[in-house]
């Protein structure tokens, strides 16, 4: 698998093509299987795959012309939140492991994807028709790769000295 990760699809520029819906149940279906903190599971995931939903999604997303492409995913979220015993969210670090599971079920589809952060929160929620007390914490950008050559991540990365220490700091 570690292939897979430090080689990916370049989510940069993805081709104007459906992302089928069997293929967006399985994305769905690896977030749904994902690990939660005490089973929590607080997760909500909305497929965006309707061009119109799309079209108004990139003007929340600050005009990112990628999201009329492809297929969305909004990973969603309750305010109700569960604080772990070292003071930091579980809502988000679960959501965290949910979405990156997602990634990678996509990778393996061939997909590429990115999680896009930048967008209006108000907004989207309106869009989606979110309940009150429901966040989205990202939104899951998938798409078939323009290009074919995949991206190289440990160019990217920090070196492994700089992140990693084995049994104290």
């Amino acid at each position: 698998m570690l292939p897979q990760i430090q080689h990916r699809n370049n989510a940069s520029a993805i081709q104007d093509k459906d992302v089928p819906k069997e293929v967006l149940d399985r994305l769905l279906r690896a977030g749904r299987l994902s690990p939660s903190i005490k089973n929590r599971q607080p997760w909500r995931f909305i497929a965006i795959n309707d061009i119109q939903k799309k079209l108004e999604l990139q003007e929340a997303c600050y005009g990112d012309r990628r999201c009329k492409k492809g297929a969305l995913i909004a990973a969603c979220y309750a305010t109700s939140d569960y604080e772990m015993p070292n003071g930091f969210s579980a809502n988000l670090f679960d959501l965290g492991l949910a979405s990156g599971q997602i990634m990678l079920q996509a990778e393996k589809e061939g997909l590429a994807a990115e999680s896009l952060t930048s967008f209006s929160q108000s907004q989207a929620g309106r869009i989606l028709t979110l309940p009150h007390g429901m966040y989205i914490a990202a939104i899951i950008l998938l798409g078939y790769p323009a290009e074919k050559e995949k991206r190289d991540m440990s160019s990217k990365c920090l070196p492994s000295q700089r992140t990693i220490n084995y049994n104290s700091w």
